[in-house]
């Protein structure tokens, strides 16, 4: 009972740390800004490892000229598995500012600043900023889904391995409250801000089948607490609850890979 109350709650930790972590460890390292005056264009060098640039990489870059995004760009990959320059025109006059911000797909950012020499032969500045470890939104919200996902399996597996277990009924109910409100909280956050670069229509589509995953978990959730009051309809609710949440845990992962597709992961 003892290894049994202590396991879920560490492998949720372990799972939010983790995925946490892949996005603090994998935020572009470094970036430079250079400018060629003749064409009028500003090219960046950043520095991102990863081991697979189709899976792993720098999203988004994100160019201002004097506190103005002047353009946003976006990518399904990386040219290298390391250090990459990109180009983009933008016409600097002497004293203007270009900063440029790079965003892993994952998680994480890094930021640069260059500035035009007012005068000619007069070294350009470079304020360097140091790189966000900030994980994304929606590493956030994946990261609560499977931990909620690894409780609620818990909840799924007890009833029928578990019942030797003493006091393994509150376990069950402890489990589903828990990941119940896990999965509620992540799912509330695919109603913000829409990521970046995401994929719209399987983003929609994740939305959308979050919606219904909502309200299949309160109908599992409920049908649990209405087990109590059912009176001689209890094997029916019994039923209905043991069905909605086989139910609930596969749409919940599907759920899962259809989030990854929409940014861009599977």
């Amino acid at each position: 009972m003892r290894t049994m109350r202590v396991r879920y709650p560490v492998l949720l930790a372990i799972t939010f740390l983790l995925l946490c972590g892949i996005a603090i460890a994998h935020s572009p390292s470094d970036m430079r800004l250079d400018y060629d005056q003749g064409p009028g264009t500003l090219l960046v060098s950043v520095t991102h490892q990863v081991d697979d640039s189709s899976t792993h990489y720098v999203r988004e870059m994100v160019i201002q000229k004097n506190g103005v995004t002047v353009d946003t760009v976006t990518y399904a990959s990386q040219p290298s598995r390391e250090t990459f320059t990109y180009s983009y025109p933008l016409t600097l006059e002497p004293g203007d500012v270009a900063r440029v911000t790079a965003r892993c797909n994952i998680g994480g950012s890094i930021t640069r600043e260059y500035t035009r020499p007012a005068a000619q032969g007069q070294p350009a500045t470079v304020i360097p900023t140091t790189p966000s470890a900030a994980p994304s939104l929606w590493v956030v919200h994946a990261a609560l889904l499977l931990a909620a996902i690894l409780l609620l399996l818990g909840v799924a597996i007890l009833p029928t391995y578990g019942r030797g277990i003493a006091g393994w009924y509150r376990l069950h109910a402890g489990l589903a409250t828990v990941g119940g409100i896990l999965a509620i909280v992540a799912i509330a956050m695919v109603f913000g801000t829409i990521p970046s670069g995401t994929i719209r229509d399987a983003w929609n589509a994740h939305v959308a089948l979050g919606l219904i995953v909502l309200i299949l978990l309160l109908s599992t959730l409920g049908a649990g607490i209405y087990r109590k009051w059912a009176g001689r309809h209890t094997g029916q609710v019994r039923t209905a609850h043991l069905w909605l949440g086989r139910v609930l845990v596969v749409l919940v992962l599907a759920n899962i890979i259809l989030g990854l597709s929409a940014v861009g992961l599977v």
